[in-house]
């Protein structure tokens, strides 16, 4: 199959497309890449990080596990699961949904930067707690 090829409505609504192609590594890749990718953000994010980034997780589950069912159907040649017209709409979904977060994170980010900046100003005069005390006093 071209790259040609994809724009054609019968290959579009096939329901049982052909199961090798060339793509299919690659996509097996990305898919499991945003599985990881989700992964690392549940585990490694903490604090303030996880307030900006915590909103990927979620569409990355999503759709790296919706892209591997696809390609499992794919291989299996199970009917309508295998087309490639539901590889289109596991891709648009997920190419919307990053859209609305990156326009949420670029109207968010600068406030959030803004405040951090704010409140590390102030923070610089209060008197910083001394562990000792605290440990001695317990």
């Amino acid at each position: 199959m071209k790259f040609t090829d994809l724009f054609n409505a019968q290959v579009i609504f096939d329901p049982v497309p052909q199961p090798e192609t060339k793509y299919f590594i690659p996509m097996v890749v990305i898919f499991t890449i945003l599985l990881l990718a989700a992964t690392a953000i549940m585990l490694l994010a903490k604090g303030n990080l996880r307030k900006l980034y915590g909103r990927l997780v979620a569409p990355f589950l999503t759709f790296g596990i919706l892209g591997l069912i696809h390609l499992g159907a794919r291989y299996e040649s199970l009917p309508w699961l295998a087309s490639i017209f539901f590889l289109i709409l596991i891709l648009a979904g997920l190419l919307i949904w990053m859209s609305v977060i990156a326009i949420w994170m670029f109207r968010f980010t600068p406030k959030y930067i803004q405040e951090k900046k704010t409140e590390d100003r102030f923070l610089k005069y209060l008197p910083k707690p001394k562990k000792a005390k605290a440990a001695k006093a317990q």
